[in-house]
């Protein structure tokens, strides 16, 4: 069981069950509902299955490739968001990458929510380079 959630598959089956959980939430227009809380439950499960890969899996460097990919999504959807520019060839991106952590719309507005990425995303860089200096 150790070694199936610690696998990259998990992360895989963790990412798209965080997607599909959280892609109703994040097109509502409305968030008031107290099923938020569920949403932003659903999305810190999600940063803990890829803490989980990070501290127990064997490819760390995985997850540093993803979170500088989602970094880099997060600081250019923060600038489209900002000065609410035109950019539909960043709907798809966007949507793939970025929908699992719709549940921190709980929290914050859905503009700042690009900035919570980015922070979770630097951490995440972060603890997998750490990480993977401490198995060479």
């Amino acid at each position: 069981m150790k070694k199936v959630l610690t696998s990259p598959i998990s992360v895989l089956i963790a990412h798209i069950l965080a997607t599909l959980a959280n892609f109703a939430y994040s097109v509502t227009p409305t968030k008031s509902s107290p099923l938020k809380w569920l949403f932003l439950a659903v999305t810190l499960l999600y940063i803990g299955a890829w803490l989980l890969y990070i501290a127990k899996g064997s490819h760390p460097k995985v997850a540093a490739v993803v979170f500088s990919v989602m970094l880099a999504v997060s600081i250019v959807g923060f600038i489209i968001a900002k000065f609410a520019l035109l950019a539909d060839w960043f709907i798809i991106p966007a949507a793939l990458l970025v929908v699992p952590f719709a549940g921190f719309e709980a929290i914050v507005k859905p503009t700042c929510c690009w900035l919570v990425i980015a922070a979770v995303s630097v951490i995440m860089i972060v603890f997998s380079l750490r990480k993977k200096s401490e198995l060479w």
